[in-house]
């Protein structure tokens, strides 16, 4: 959910994990220091007949985002290309919202 109108700032501190959602190249010429470089295809299924769906292990999901340092009630900017890019960071955020 939620927590925060988008009207006010975005306010990052120590706690707040930043995940980046940009092609790999594009984090690594430039990125902020807390961010991580995490693609939403990362957490689909590649196989099967309906590539693109969420992997079926969430404890392994659960489990890599802890490596993160993502947990239940971590605040999370997800950042991207924005008008630039496909989404990628829509498709990231509805995925951990998920």
């Amino acid at each position: 959910y939620m927590s925060q109108a988008l009207n006010q700032p975005i306010e990052v501190t120590a706690e707040t994990v930043i995940l980046d959602a940009r092609p790999p190249f594009e984090f690594a010429m430039y990125h902020h220091p807390q961010a991580v470089n995490v693609q939403w295809k990362d957490f689909t299924d590649s196989s099967g007949p309906y590539p693109g769906l969420l992997r079926a292990d969430l404890d392994l999901q659960t489990r890599r985002l802890a490596t993160l340092g993502v947990g239940p009630s971590t605040p999370i900017l997800v950042v991207g290309q924005g008008g630039k890019g496909s989404g990628e960071e829509g498709r990231l955020a509805w995925t951990l919202f998920y």
